[in-house]
């Protein structure tokens, strides 16, 4: 009876250590990771158009939200649904009004995590920049059926708006979205009716700049060529007489020069040129100082 009765109080207190071991666990702590492609505190300094980037995450698969309170008070939830465990998840943005320090809050059920960053006015004025792919203004003359491009850009990340306004007064938008700083951005198309001048702008907030070009029916496309009195490409002996001939087809302004083997450049006519043809005033004879060709070149 005593070695049963020891057999009985032997079970027992194994059961007991059993039930203790065997009890509910208590739960993994829950980490959370949060910050912006700058960190957080001071050294996240953005100023207003700058890219943004929020990166968070979990450890432990649950359901967290992400939320951005401004220097205003208000309250904007970024992300509400699933955090994978290990999984990053980015939110990109650009920083906007008002300046000041903002928060980041991630919560998981109990567990929240905080990041700060700060948004400044910048110190850099906005540039913008528009224009086709032959310029502004006189210059920038396109034939009904040609060819161009618009070409535009900031220096500064920014919403931008591109609008172009034709000769009969309407307006087409061609651009509003985000331009990103230091990358131009190119619209390609055709020239087309109605004829005239036409006004590109460019504008993002209280800045715009503008950029004029012209459309004219074929035959009133500029165009021009220079030659010597033997063609291009040929070679004259020493002493031998060199004529030099401008054409357009309109009146216009044209500077030829000369390039010699030696790199050094002379003006050889800068003047007016009408619609027939036209030679420089002057013959040269050639007197070259050493082997090379030489280029002549005319602007119009």
């Amino acid at each position: 009876m005593i070695r049963s009765k020891r057999g009985s109080g032997g079970a027992l207190a194994l059961l007991s250590l059993f039930l203790l071991l065997s009890g509910t666990r208590p739960a993994l702590a829950l980490t959370l990771s949060l910050s912006t492609n700058k960190g957080c505190g001071s050294a996240a300094a953005f100023n207003i158009g700058d890219t943004t980037r929020f990166f968070f995450g979990s450890d432990t698969t649950t359901n967290g939200t992400l939320t951005l309170t401004r220097p205003d008070g208000t309250t904007q939830t970024l992300f509400n649904s699933t955090l994978q465990a290990g999984v990053t998840y980015v939110i990109s943005g650009t920083a906007g009004s008002p300046t000041g320090m903002r928060t980041l809050t991630l919560t998981a059920g109990t567990t929240s995590k905080t990041c700060t960053y700060t948004v400044g006015s910048s110190s850099q004025s906005l540039v913008l920049d528009v224009h086709t792919n032959k310029g502004c203004g006189a210059g920038a003359t396109f034939a009904i059926g040609e060819s161009n491009q618009i070409i535009f850009s900031a220096n500064q990340t920014v919403n931008a708006t591109l609008t172009l306004m034709k000769p009969d007064g309407t307006t087409t938008t061609l651009f509003n979205s985000t331009l990103q700083a230091g990358v131009p951005r190119t619209i390609n198309g055709v020239a087309g009716q109605p004829t005239g001048t036409r006004t590109l702008t460019l504008t993002s907030g209280s800045t715009s700049v503008t950029c004029t070009y012209s459309v004219v029916s074929t035959s009133q496309v500029l165009t021009g060529s220079v030659r010597t009195n033997n063609g291009c490409d040929v070679t004259f002996l020493k002493g031998s007489t060199v004529s030099v001939i401008v054409n357009s087809s309109l009146d216009a302004n044209a500077q030829v020069t000369l390039t010699r083997p030696d790199g050094s450049t002379v003006v050889l006519f800068n003047g007016p040129v009408s619609q027939e043809t036209r030679r420089s005033p002057r013959a040269r004879r050639a007197t070259p100082r050493g082997r090379g060709p030489r280029g002549l070149s005319g602007s119009r």
